[in-house]
Formats: C-alpha cells, sequence, structure tokens
C-alpha cells in the first residue's frame, strides 16, 4: 500500500524538487523519507531537480575547482548513502518505510540507486561549471584579439574562474593582452566520467 500509494503521488505530480541544505553530507541524504521519495522517483522516470542554497552552490563549485582533490570530497560527500540507517522525525514513519524497502527492493539497491543519482547530479554540476568557464574564456579572447582596454581584467576573470594563478602557469596578463593567443589553438579537455548509461538516474540528469 505503501509503495502504490507514494508512487502514485509522485506520478500525479510529475516532478520532484530536492532541496540540500549543503553539499557536504546533506540532510536530505540522512531521512528515510527523502531517500524513498528519490529511489521511487529514479524507478518511475519522474524527473528530479536537485536545489542547493546560494552560498552551499558557491561553496560547492569552489571546492570543485580545487581539482582532483575537491572532486573526491564532493563525491565522498554526496555518495554516502545507507538508508538502513536513515531516520525519520517518527519512528513508526521510519520502520513503515524501511520495512517496505527491505521486503519489496532492497536496502543496497535503495542505495546503489541514490547514489548513481548524486553522481551523476556532480557530473551535471562540473558541465554546467565547464560550459560558463568556456562562454568566459571565449570572451576573453575575443576581448584580447579586439585589443579591448578591459581585456587584462577580462583575462584575470578567465583564470580566477578556473582558481588558477596566473603565475604558476608563468603567465602575464598584461602580455596576454598586448599578443593575445590563437583561439583556434584552444582546446578544453573533455571530462572522464565513468557512469552507467543505461541507469535511469543518469539518463534522467543528463538527457
Amino acid at each position: 500500500v505503501l509503495g502504490a500509494t507514494f508512487e502514485n503521488h509522485l506520478l500525479r505530480i510529475g516532478r520532484v524538487l530536492a532541496i540540500l541544505d549543503t553539499w557536504n553530507r546533506p540532510m536530505y541524504l540522512t531521512r528515510i523519507w527523502t531517500i524513498f521519495e528519490q529511489s521511487c522517483a529514479i524507478r518511475m522516470d519522474v524527473p528530479v531537480t536537485m536545489i542547493l542554497p546560494p552560498a552551499a552552490s558557491a561553496s560547492l563549485l569552489q571546492e570543485l575547482q580545487k581539482g582532483t582533490e575537491g572532486m573526491f570530497r564532493v563525491q565522498r560527500a554526496l555518495t554516502h548513502v545507507d538508508c538502513m540507517r536513515a531516520r525519520a522525525r517518527f519512528e513508526e514513519d521510519e520502520q513503515l518505510v524501511k520495512d517496505f524497502v527491505g521486503s519489496k527492493i532492497g536496502f543496497d539497491r535503495v542505495d546503489q540507486q541514490v547514489t548513481a543519482f548524486m553522481i551523476a547530479f556532480i557530473g551535471s554540476v562540473v558541465e554546467d561549471h565547464m560550459k560558463q568557464g568556456v562562454s568566459l574564456m571565449k570572451n576573453a579572447m575575443v576581448g584580447l584579439t579586439q585589443g579591448s582596454c578591459s581585456s587584462s581584467s577580462t583575462a584575470r576573470s578567465f583564470f580566477s574562474w578556473f582558481a588558477v594563478d596566473p603565475s604558476d602557469l608563468d603567465v602575464d596578463v598584461d602580455d596576454m593582452a598586448a599578443a593575445p593567443p590563437d583561439f583556434e589553438q584552444v582546446r578544453v579537455a573533455p571530462l572522464d566520467y565513468e557512469l552507467d548509461a543505461d541507469d535511469p538516474a543518469v539518463r534522467q540528469v543528463l538527457v
């Protein structure tokens, strides 16, 4: 009864809005109801939109800008899913959901579904961030090529966006303004993710 009722409500609404308080071990992934909601939405291909408050979103991007170390830290924080240990406000609710999950779906399966979705969510955040960075890079190159009076500050903004110190690269942004590089030679390496393309959670975010 619980599963059918919950799934019918999700299908009627047609979309799930998941609000995370933070990216670092969010409360959303510690509550049995929200984990169950996420699992149901994934299994039924109901679109899920993840939302972070502005401060938390900025913190997430800052962490991702730290490179591999930051990526791993974010991945660990957002993929720590253990529905067997998740809690609810009322003990009877917690037991009700866990009894259903244990008998109808399986705790490990739910953890795997939600973890895969969160990994895809991280990938989408990185992808969006990179697209914005590439757009900024194009604007920087155009400004440098046209000899804009603000080209130096534009170049600095580009490096700042990717959390790069030009001094570490032996780059003088003022020299860049005087002799802009060939934009055609600029390439952005593709991101390498190991995601299961057949997993509904991954398809939902990447489609």
